[in-house]
């Protein structure tokens, strides 16, 4: 008798298959979105390299009330802009980088962060606020990064 009110240690297999469930759950979440932040993550260094150009064709307007002539890639912008952005080294977020100042559009093609953006592009609208301020914002039809990549504006 004394032999079966000795506790039991251990868990029961329903509470093992409890857990397990449970952390099945927590990985079929988390993962994706793990996933999702490394590429949003490695996208930043290409963004920043579009942000840079933003700002500069922003100055240029607000200096000279004009766009400045259209620039089809990096070393162009560098040319006419001085932002150096970087398209050829090892590590590259862009593989090229360009400016419509007819359609005053920036327009960046990714390359080496993930299957899902690689080869994809993002297209920046400006557009003139009231205030003469250049406000810039993602053109969703022309650009085929998918939206939920790109940092919020």
């Amino acid at each position: 008798m004394l032999s079966r009110m000795k506790s039991r240690k251990g868990f029961t297999l329903i509470e093992l298959m409890i857990v397990v469930a449970i952390i099945g759950i927590l990985a079929a979440v988390a993962i994706p979105m793990y996933r999702a932040q490394t590429i949003k993550a490695k996208m930043s260094e290409g963004v920043r390299g579009i942000d840079a150009v933003a700002g500069a064709v922003g100055d240029w307007y607000n200096e000279n009330a004009a766009w400045p002539p259209d620039m089809a890639d990096a070393t162009a912008i560098y040319n006419t802009l001085g932002v150096g952005v970087d398209v050829t080294g090892t590590g590259a977020k862009l593989s090229s980088i360009a400016w419509d100042g007819a359609n005053v559009r920036i327009t960046a093609t990714f390359q080496n962060v993930a299957a899902t953006v690689d080869g994809n592009t993002v297209v920046m609208q400006g557009n003139i606020e009231p205030n003469e301020a250049v406000n810039w914002t993602y053109d969703s039809g022309l650009s085929t990064v998918p939206i939920k990549y790109l940092p919020k504006k």
